[in-house]
């Protein structure tokens, strides 16, 4: 019998699905619960009944599993970027290696070997790049992350997976703005000036970039921002403006203007250097990247004579770290900004 909105069951859930959601069963049915562990069993009222399955959200936790935290982030629940912060890192391994196992056994229908996630030795501050979207609470600007399922600015004042870099420049633009009125985009309305904060942090240089994101060419008294933006900031070589006049959701325009520094910034992988522009695609985490491409040369098993092909290169980080294990390293890619 299919649930109705707002009755409230009694669920243990069984595991997490591959978007976060706890899962538990009643009556035949599989009811997703966003916030909840392996092993809790809570009160849950449900909040989207379908007809073989439903959505439900914690009105009581009644027993806390084995993995459950406590959530060390105020923002944790409303902001849509950390679905897994109230679970241990080692229950959120074992749910993601369990993801892979469960993608080959029930789609792919394959009996395959699945070796354990390799953890990351550091679970705080690893993200080297940020998108903040910029907002308005209580009359003044504000950054944070949108509110999941939306576009609602849920205020963050800094964030334990980014780095600390991007705090201070986030709480530098909202006072820049505050001081000189200058008008937040609004997205439905397609008016208003700054969209996004984009920040980049070199993990291996300290090289620190600053891109703020409009809707127009110019922005006020922008010479003051780079004075108080190289002030705070040591590691700071690059301040630029991307310029986004669309009325779309896709945060970086396609045109930039440097106000101050390079058009880039340099960070090492496996001992090679890189320039790395706004654009440009390079992994978030990395230290999780380098031990990503040592295992992939170690399945690669390169002997010096071979014929090396990065296809959909970009920066051409995976090839280059391989580089001096093959004889000829050949990237390919369409995208011109994607490599510069």
């Amino acid at each position: 019998m299919p649930f109705t909105k707002n009755q409230i069951i009694t669920l243990e859930i069984e595991a997490l699905s591959n978007d976060g959601n706890g899962v538990a069963h009643k009556d035949g049915q599989a009811v997703f619960v966003p916030l909840t562990a392996p092993g809790d069993v809570a009160e849950v009222r449900i909040v989207k009944p379908m007809k073989t399955y439903a959505f439900g959200r914690v009105e009581k936790l009644l027993t806390a599993g084995p993995g459950r935290v406590r959530q060390d982030c105020p923002v944790a629940g409303p902001c849509g970027g950390c679905g897994l912060r109230h679970i241990s890192y080692e229950a959120e391994c074992a749910a993601k290696t369990q993801f892979v196992r469960d993608a080959f056994a029930r789609l792919g229908k394959l009996d395959v070997p699945v070796s354990d996630v390799l953890g990351a030795p550091n679970t705080n501050r690893y993200r080297n790049k940020v998108q903040l979207p910029v907002g308005v609470s209580k009359g003044r600007a504000v950054t944070g992350f949108y509110r999941g399922r939306s576009h609602q600015v849920v205020p963050c004042d800094d964030c334990l997976l980014q780095p600390e870099e991007a705090a201070i420049a986030a709480r530098l633009l909202c006072r820049h703005i505050d001081l000189h009125r200058i008008p937040i985009y609004d997205e439905g309305a397609h008016r208003g000036l700054v969209r996004t904060l984009f920040v980049r942090v070199g993990a291996a240089s300290g090289q620190v970039m600053v891109v703020v994101v409009i809707n127009g060419k110019f922005l006020p008294r922008a010479d003051e921002l780079v004075a108080s933006l190289r002030e705070m900031l040591p590691g700071l070589v690059s301040v630029q403006l991307c310029h986004n006049t669309k009325r779309t959701n896709v945060v970086l325009g396609d045109s930039f203007t440097t106000l101050w520094g390079k058009p880039y910034l340099e960070d090492a992988l496996l001992g090679t250097t890189y320039a790395i522009s706004a654009p440009s695609f390079y992994q978030i985490n990395h230290d999780q990247c380098e031990a990503l491409y040592l295992e992939a040369a170690k399945f690669a098993s390169l002997t010096g004579s071979e014929r090396l092909l990065d296809l959909y290169c970009g920066i051409g980080t995976i090839g280059l770290s391989m580089a001096r294990q093959c004889k000829e390293l050949v990237g390919v890619e369409v995208v011109e900004q994607a490599v510069l």
